[in-house]
């Protein structure tokens, strides 16, 4: 393969890289304002700046395997049908986002593990729920108990002992 054409195929990798750039920059350029430590905790810049700090290694990373890999294949794009699985996750997360404090975060994390379970993993009936059990009562112990934060109750708020 010639130079030319080598460095054609890697013009998606690179405009992906940048992208990447761009995110690391819009994190930190938004949370400029706010304070990195509040009250002797982390503040809300704290974890954006941590995130884009481990976005830009990576990102380095990326573009030294981008750039000195003997064995670099060209990006394809990929086809419709193979981008339904990673677009269930997301409408998946958005679906936790919103139901969250409407719902609550027992029964939201209940049905959304349900749901990964069953219909994007393929898991049956009864370990669906099982696990989706597990995994919400599980989340509400760690924060309730052990945390001390509470969680929004939702549609359970009567269930809360005051």
């Amino acid at each position: 393969m010639t130079q030319g054409k080598y460095t054609q195929g890697r013009t998606p990798q690179i405009v992906t890289g940048l992208l990447i750039w761009i995110v690391v920059a819009g994190l930190i350029g938004f949370t400029r304002g706010l304070p990195y430590i509040q009250e002797g905790a982390p503040g809300p810049r704290f974890m954006p700046v941590v995130i884009a700090v481990c976005l830009g290694i990576l990102n380095v990373l990326y573009f030294a395997d981008l750039f000195f890999s003997k064995r670099a294949k060209p990006l394809v794009i990929p086809r419709l049908s193979e981008l339904a699985g990673p677009a269930a996750y997301v409408l998946l997360g958005l679906f936790m986002i919103f139901f969250w404090e409407r719902l609550g975060v027992v029964a939201t994390v209940l049905l959304a593990s349900f749901i990964e379970l069953k219909f994007m993993e393929r898991y049956s009936w009864g370990k669906s729920i099982l696990v989706g059990v597990l995994i919400s009562l599980t989340t509400w112990m760690i924060f309730q108990f052990i945390l001390g934060v509470p969680l929004p109750a939702g549609i359970f708020a009567w269930l809360l002992v005051r």
